[in-house]
């Protein structure tokens, strides 16, 4: 993994670290290390560096004595030759060839992945976004963004990663009329879930994943917190797609879930609850009402069973 960029080591020291750690790790190359491996080629975890160069007093006399030009030729390497411009052309090029046939090899032939692909980082007017190119999808991922739609890319948006790499789960995004979807931190959609934003609805997502076929229905806002960890089959449902015909009845409400939250295999999660920050759902739990922070909940209806809760990956 040696790609003379200058990182040798990453270190998370705290459950933020994680939680930003865990965010990011699926767009990067990465392997986990004892501490003892690590220092091995890495003394400065220890100790502080010692000094840069032998000469370093040596150079400051000088520079106090003689012409800057006649100290440089003596002190600093020999500007670099066209045999060094050449090779680092040739690097850059190959860097991005690289990235060229990584591109080719998610996107495969399909028409509909590279016009997604092109549309959204590009083209379209119906996004705004913050990095050169913040989209990545696979070959079986839809998008339609209908009249007055608008995505905000503030971070990475990687939809329809696949576990099994031969599969051919589509994995759908629907933006209806005067819909918005904002990204602001960098978020994985897993292969075969659908994300629905109903007219004049926003979604919110502050950067972690959902993964294998979950469902969001987004009627009013849903928001979900920074290092959200979203397990298989959950349906997060803001919106319920019928009116029932009583006093007082909202056929939408806001869903908020706090950051750090875990919400386990199968969960649902309705309208009008709040997840407070670091709180566990249960597998299958059933949740109709808000969910203290740093508690575990599970059931049907959901009930806090445990207080106090922390967890990491």
């Amino acid at each position: 993994m040696d790609q003379d960029r200058g990182t040798s080591l990453v270190m998370v020291n705290s459950d933020k670290g994680m939680a930003l750690f865990e965010a990011i790790k699926n767009n990067v190359n990465w392997k986990e290390f004892s501490m003892t491996d690590a220092r091995r080629g890495n003394p400065a975890m220890d100790t502080s560096l010692k000094t840069l160069k032998p000469n370093r007093a040596e150079f400051y006399e000088a520079i106090d004595k003689e012409p800057f030009e006649e100290v440089a030729r003596r002190f600093f390497p020999p500007v670099p030759t066209k045999f060094t411009a050449i090779k680092r052309k040739a690097y850059r090029c190959a860097v991005l060839f690289k990235r060229i046939l990584s591109l080719c090899k998610q996107l495969g032939l399909s028409y509909n992945a590279w016009s997604t692909f092109l549309s959204i980082n590009f083209t379209s007017s119906k996004v705004a976004k913050t990095l050169r190119i913040p989209f990545m999808n696979t070959s079986r991922t839809v998008v339609q963004m209908n009249a007055g739609a608008k995505m905000v890319l503030k971070g990475k948006l990687i939809v329809g990663t696949k576990q099994v790499k031969k599969s051919r789960p589509e994995t759908r995004i629907l933006l209806e009329n005067n819909a918005k979807m904002t990204v602001d931190g960098d978020f994985n959609v897993y292969a075969n879930s659908y994300i629905r934003v109903f007219p004049n609805s926003h979604l919110i997502l502050h950067g972690g994943f959902i993964n294998e076929n979950v469902q969001i229905s987004c009627g009013e806002t849903i928001e979900i917190g920074e290092g959200a960890t979203i397990g298989r089959d959950v349906c997060i449902r803001s919106f319920d797609g019928h009116t029932i015909e009583e006093e007082g009845y909202k056929i939408a409400e806001p869903i908020k879930i706090g950051r750090n939250v875990w919400i386990g295999q199968g969960a649902t999660i309705l309208k009008g609850v709040t997840i407070g920050e670091g709180a566990i759902v249960a597998s299958g739990a059933l949740v109709t009402k808000d969910v203290p922070a740093h508690t575990i909940v599970g059931g049907v209806p959901a009930k806090v069973i445990k207080e106090n809760v922390k967890w990491h990956n």
